[in-house]
């Protein structure tokens, strides 16, 4: 593409707000953007899929090409509507305080874990999500920006087919949503989903979570070293796209178990937890 050869060339010169410090033709936003020329007062809209997410200003050989500030305003068109409410966890293989909300490397390399939502309200494009219980089992060889994640989604048994077919295309990056549209290009390979028993048990700071016959994972409160008193830990990351809209916000928890013996396996205690009570993803940010 014309956009990264110039890169290669060094000739695009950007300004990026990234909340995982990615380079910003690391990130997909298909979109129109507009070619402001310097010579005339001339806008002319292109269909152009710059990876440019949280690009503001892009220069090529003097002409700027202006992004939208924000995610929502460079949907595709025809994008369908959607959102959902509810409990969302992420466990992971890091020490509570996850390196990777830091910009950071995994604290043992590789990043692999689950995560899931319990969704108490939501509709994507007409269909109800209420009720709704997701989750996905993830394996990254190294830092998440360095790209070749697999993962395998898990829809309840609970859930009906019109259901299952509007979480494909949220979780793929396809129905928007920026926090599923980064993942999709930082994920090589989707093994086949599975449609199983979901049990999120989520209450305040602790959660009991079972899915299927193959993963489960408890967690709760860090634990004070020597009084044993529960700590309050929390982690805002403001605009960010996975934590609490607005804010950012996640609780940090710790895992006492967290294994699997399905197809993305592993075994883990005493690692960490986010938890956003009352989490909100869709078409709008």
């Amino acid at each position: 593409m014309l956009a990264e050869s110039a890169v290669e060339a060094g000739q695009i010169q950007t300004k990026t707000q990234s909340p995982r410090n990615m380079a910003a033709q690391n990130l997909v936003c298909g979109g129109q953007l507009s070619l402001l020329t310097s010579s005339a007062n001339q806008i002319r809209n292109l269909d152009f899929s710059l990876n440019t997410l949280y690009v503001l200003s892009v220069t090529v050989n003097g002409c700027e090409w202006c992004s939208c500030l924000r995610p929502e305003e460079c949907r595709r068109k025809n994008m369908p509507e959607w959102r959902m409410t509810g409990a969302y966890f992420k466990s992971c293989n890091c020490e509570p305080g996850c390196p990777c909300d830091f910009m950071s490397p995994p604290t043992y390399q590789e990043c692999e874990g689950v995560l899931g939502m319990r969704v108490d309200e939501g509709e994507f494009d007409g269909v109800s999500l209420a009720g709704v219980k997701w989750a996905v089992a993830y394996h990254w060889p190294g830092p998440l920006h360095e790209g070749n994640g697999t993962v395998k989604p898990y829809f309840d048994t609970a859930m009906g087919q019109e259901q299952i077919d509007a979480l494909g295309q949220i979780l793929t990056g396809q129905a928007g949503g920026s926090w599923f549209e980064v993942l999709s290009t930082i994920i090589s390979e989707v093994k086949d989903p599975a449609i199983v028993p979901i049990d999120l048990e989520i209450s305040g700071k602790t959660g009991a979570i079972r899915i299927g016959d193959g993963i489960e994972n408890q967690f709760g409160p860090i634990l004070h070293p020597i009084t044993g008193g529960e700590e309050s830990v929390q982690i805002h990351i403001l605009g960010g796209l996975e934590y609490s809209e607005g804010e950012g916000a996640a609780e940090v928890l710790r895992s006492q178990t967290m294994r699997s013996s399905d197809e993305i396996s592993f075994d883990h205690s005493g690692r960490h937890t986010s938890l956003v009570e009352y989490q909100t993803f869709g078409s709008h940010r």
